[in-house]
């Protein structure tokens, strides 16, 4: 009988073994039967009583019938366990009878070790761990549990760093718990994703039973810049800052900060490792930010006080403010006319500023000693101050941002009354009209009081009945004789004192208003022209003006325009025509003379501008172009000629008329007036028809209402006029006062001609030059209608009568 040990696992398979070999050769086994412990009935049976053992019969136990089996072919034969259990370990006998000889037992003691369950790994508050664990923030420590139980015997526990052993110390609880702790002070950046492993093992023969973890971790931001470093911004220019941050895991949170307040309006891009975070902020620095801190700040918000900051110093530059004051003792105090004032212009600038300037309604001021103007760098002194001080005032300031400057400082200077300028100064009355002349005077304060004394003529000053309101007064004057007009005289004062320079009326006998003067045709267009004019005295009452346009081809009106002022635009003219323009000015007492001008609308032909040409002349051009030179000397020669002898016919012709001339007041007047260039006719008092007279060009006719009957002619010496050229000063009597001289009297002897073969009455039908109807339009000869010039209607004197009837 032999004994052997064998050492099992539970779980596993173990192979018991059973001599079967005969004792001698020619021996056979017969019987094979396996016993466990102290049970009766075998476990597994092979019965080859009756045939040979390769086909004996094979017969197991209902406890082990589907784990356990039989192997023959090896010596000794084995009994094979599987998926041991803890029942499983125990006393195996064999016992193998032969045919001859004696039966042999075997005995097997079969000892288990049990594998410890897998080992669980816990923290410090005894939650489970498994896999991935964390994240744990960078510097935290790390606690580790491991646990085995179970296992027979009890198991080893360590812990291992891959296939590094970093702690196999271990503690068996009184409850049979194998423990062993892994304490890690202050994880590092390599403890990312790194493997913990726990072992517990009891055999040398299985493979131990782990457990493992795998640690994540969270990352502090290891630096934070913003690019290009601290640098001058411009106010109000928005700029992009970028801000860098790297080494943070997760991704680092970037935050703009002005001093305490987060700033918005940034943008946040992540590497594609995650590794660097960027962040671009669009800055628009205001004035107030000079001096102040930007901070960009990267932050792990997942670990407590892992902030990194870059901070810029700022350094804003911006266009001068400035603020225009009164000095300080002026600031409550009410300025008057001679008080000295002083100005201060606050200035706050980055760069400070290069220089300064001063302004008074947009003029430039400059040091004037003499004027009472001194500047001093930021101040401005004004002495003795007068009424044409007040004002807006503004100071500028410049620097490498720019022009500042100051709101408009107003500066209120109280001033005695003064007369405003512009005002109607001239009334025209009527006997027994009463006439409002209205007195307004500018001051400050505006309360007013005003005193009226009226200058009649040849009597002295005298009181006159008034009305005042604030800085207007009108008073009331009724002209009942005619030495009830005069010169009224109107005196304001205020509590800064009395006016100076009281304002003065003149109260004439109203009459019809003076002509236009200075009238120019411009803008002359196919189908338009405009005409200014300046105008003249009103006659004492309120005047407008009439334009009439007649069409000299047509012999009709083409416009009539009326107007506050005179001013005319005419449109929708026909091209290439040619017309009389007529103006007066009228009031309720009558018109003015009129003023006629001449005007020709451009034709339709456009010049030939062409550029870069060039003239290619031919033999035959130059013979034409020499020939016309030639003929052009020839016609200017025989010109000379002809006007030399016009001239001194004229000559003669002038004499012989300022022998029938009559000398009146008419023709003084009308030379100290100023219009030594026309020919006044005297009218009589009831006919009115008009008499023209030609100035300057363009071809500009004064129409007065004179008879014809007296004739007045030009001086031989006249004042100059400001609107003659030296040439005509310098020879007063011109070839056109000539023509005009011999026109009227050409036209007197043809109109008495005309009357008397009519038989018609001179004093109402006398007809001249041109009239003015009831409706103010003007019939103009046919001759000069036809543009038939003077010289030729004089020296060919028709005998036909010249009528000239009213525009209809």
């Amino acid at each position: 009988e032999t004994v052997t040990s064998v050492l099992g696992i539970t779980g596993s398979k173990v192979a018991l073994p059973c001599n079967i070999t005969p004792p001698v050769q020619d021996d056979a086994v017969a019987l094979i039967l396996w016993y466990k412990d102290d049970i009766t009935k075998p476990i597994y049976s092979v019965d080859a009583r009756k045939t040979s053992i390769d086909q004996a019969r094979h017969v197991t136990g209902h406890a082990v019938s589907s784990r356990v089996s039989l192997s023959l072919d090896d010596n000794p034969s084995m009994l094979f366990l599987e998926n041991l259990t803890e029942e499983d370990e125990g006393e195996y006998r064999c016992r193998v009878d032969f045919r001859r000889a004696r039966s042999r037992n075997g005995i097997v003691f079969l000892q288990l070790v049990v594998p410890p369950k897998k080992p669980i790994i816990t923290d410090q508050n005894g939650e489970i761990l498994e896999s991935l664990i964390g994240p744990y923030n960078e510097g935290d420590n790390l606690h580790l549990i491991c646990e085995a139980e179970e296992g027979k015997p009890l198991p080893s526990v360590t812990w291992w760093r891959e296939s590094v052993l970093l702690d196999d110390t271990y503690t068996v609880t009184p409850h049979g718990v194998v423990r062993n702790e892994l304490e890690i002070l202050s994880l590092k950046r390599h403890d990312l994703m790194a493997v913990f492993t726990c072992q517990a093992s009891n055999n040398n023969f299985s493979q131990p039973a782990v457990a493992a973890v795998t640690v994540d971790m969270n990352f502090r931001p290891i630096s934070v810049k913003m690019e290009g470093g601290p640098r001058p911004m411009s106010a109000e220019k928005p700029v992009d800052i970028v801000c860098k941050s790297a080494g943070s895991k997760p991704p680092a949170v970037i935050s703009w900060w002005m001093g305490s307040t987060r700033l918005k309006h940034n943008k946040d891009t992540v590497s594609a490792d995650g590794n660097f975070t960027s962040s671009v902020l669009t800055f628009r620095p205001s004035i107030d930010d000079n001096g102040k801190q930007l901070t960009c700040r990267a932050e792990n918000p997942l670990i407590a006080g892992s902030a990194l900051d870059d901070t810029w110093d700022l350094e804003i530059h911006y266009v001068p403010q400035l603020v225009l004051r009164l000095g300080s003792k002026l600031r409550h105090f009410r300025i008057q006319e001679g008080n000295d004032v002083y100005m201060e212009c606050d200035i706050r600038a980055n760069p400070w500023v290069t220089e300064i300037g001063w302004t008074f309604e947009g003029r430039e001021l400059h040091t004037n000693v003499s004027a009472g103007l001194i500047i001093s760098n930021q101040s401005l002194v004004l002495q003795r101050v007068q009424r044409t001080n007040r004002g807006h005032y503004t100071c500028s300031a410049s620097n490498s941002e720019g022009i500042g400057e100051s709101k408009p400082l107003y500066l209120s200077i109280q001033y005695s009354p003064v007369c405003v300028p512009g005002q109607k100064i001239l009334y025209g009355a009527t006997r027994h009209e009463e006439v409002k002349v209205v007195c307004e005077v500018d001051a400050d304060p505006t309360d007013v009081s005003f005193h009226w004394s009226f200058n009649k003529s040849g009597e002295n000053m005298e009181d006159v009945p008034f009305v005042s309101e604030g800085t207007r007064s009108t008073a009331t004057v009724t002209a009942k004789t005619d030495y009830d007009y005069g010169t009224l005289t109107c005196t304001g004062s205020n509590s800064v004192g009395l006016q100076k320079e009281p304002c003065v009326y003149t109260v004439i006998t109203a009459g019809p208003p003076d002509p236009v003067q200075n009238c120019t045709l411009m803008n002359i267009t196919q189908h338009s022209f405009r005409l200014e004019c300046t105008e003249g005295s009103n006659g004492g009452l309120r005047q407008h003006f009439v334009m009439e346009v007649h069409d000299t081809q047509l012999h009709r009106l083409r416009a009539n325009h009326t107007s506050d002022t005179p001013v005319f635009q005419v449109r929708d003219l026909p091209p290439d025509t040619g017309f009389v323009v007529v103006v007066y000015a009228a009031n309720a007492k009558g018109r003015s003379q009129a003023v006629v001008l001449r005007v020709n609308t451009q034709n339709n032909k456009q010049p030939d501008h062409r550029k870069g040409s060039r003239w290619q002349l031919t033999s035959q051009v130059m013979v034409v172009i020499l020939s016309a030179v030639v003929l052009v000397i020839l016609l200017t020669g025989v010109a000379v000629i002809v006007i030399r002898k016009t001239r001194r016919r004229m000559h003669e012709q002038k004499r012989h008329m300022k022998r029938n001339c009559k000398t009146s007041e008419a023709l003084l007047k009308n030379g100290k007036e100023g219009n030594p260039d026309m020919c006044i006719i005297v009218p009589d008092e009831d006919e009115k028809p008009p008499e023209i007279a030609y100035q300057n060009p363009p071809e500009v006719i004064t129409m007065t209402n004179p008879y014809i009957d007296d004739l007045y002619c030009p001086r031989e010496t006249k004042p100059p006029s400001p609107y003659l050229s030296d040439y005509d000063k310098e020879e007063p009597i011109r070839r056109r006062d000539n023509v005009l001289v011999r026109l009227q009297h050409s036209l007197t002897r043809r109109k008495r001609s005309c009357d008397a073969d009519r038989g018609m009455d001179e004093g109402s039908q006398l007809q001249t030059f041109g009239t003015l109807d009831k409706k103010g339009g003007v019939s103009l000869p046919t001759s000069i209608s036809q543009h038939q010039s003077m010289e030729t209607m004089i020296a060919d004197d028709p005998p036909d009568c010249i009528q000239v009837t009213s525009a209809k």
